[in-house]
């Protein structure tokens, strides 16, 4: 006996995966015609992200447009289009006037809109700034509100490292923010050669030895090594006890 099991049959069709379009990323600096645009986007993030920035929309907003050209002729500003778009992107490179300061650049400025970002324009723009820098400073140095996850994974990602941290660095409002501090040598550092390693607890040894012979010494509770009055195995086992000169140039002290 035969039993028919009535199921419904569906056909299966897989439907052929649409690659993708590339995306086109252009970056390029800015000049003097883009400060419209520039100004556009650079009010946008201060209003978006106020926490992100040390400057804010009020004291910018009201700037003239011979302001904005100027700063982007005595800035490098690197501007990020993405598929043709308008301007969608920009980060800053300023070097200090200051003679001392000359030698590191800060990466300030960093914005891209939403609609652009998961493209790789941010890291673009980074990149862009490090490589310019190159020709310029041996050291960029940037600021970044420490909640913003994000941004750390994008300059980590760049080879940025974190070196410090600022409590309460900026106020928005009653709210203060924190920001990390993180800095891209560019040059590396200049060898001195290897030096001798001294244990830091050797050297404090040392330092209570010495100054104890020498109160000891000025006491007369110790016979004197080099004085002409004492016996031979005096001045020896003093000579032995009394620490060397050499033993207190430490160039370099690890803990213990």
């Amino acid at each position: 006996m035969r039993t028919h099991i009535n199921a419904p049959y569906t056909n299966f069709m897989i439907k052929p995966v649409t690659p993708a379009p590339p995306i086109s990323l252009k970056v390029r600096r800015l000049e003097t015609s883009d400060v419209a645009n520039y100004r556009e986007l650079r009010l946008e993030s201060l209003r978006c992200h106020p926490e992100a920035f040390s400057s804010s929309w009020e004291y910018e907003a009201d700037k003239p447009g011979s302001w904005w050209a100027e700063r982007l002729e005595t800035n490098t500003v690197f501007g990020g289009w993405v598929n043709g778009s308008p301007l969608v992107g920009a980060a800053g490179l300023r070097v200090q006037n200051r003679v001392k300061l000359q030698h590191k650049g800060v990466l300030w400025g960093m914005y891209v809109r939403p609609e652009a970002r998961g493209k790789g324009l941010a890291a673009a723009l980074v990149q862009q700034v490090v490589e310019h820098a190159r020709t310029l400073v041996e050291e960029v140095c940037l600021t970044v509100v420490a909640s913003n996850a994000a941004a750390l994974r994008l300059y980590g990602a760049a080879g940025f490292k974190e070196y410090g941290l600022e409590r309460r660095a900026l106020k928005v409002g009653s709210e203060y923010y924190d920001e990390v501090l993180m800095a891209l040598p560019l040059k590396p550092s200049l060898s001195v050669g290897p030096s001798p390693t001294v244990h830091r607890c050797d050297c404090f040894c040392n330092l209570l030895k010495f100054g104890f012979i020498r109160a000891a010494l000025a006491a007369g509770l110790v016979p004197d090594a080099t004085s002409a009055n004492r016996s031979p195995v005096d001045r020896e086992r003093m000579q032995a006890l009394t620490p060397r000169p050499d033993s207190q140039k430490a160039e370099a002290v690890t803990d213990c």
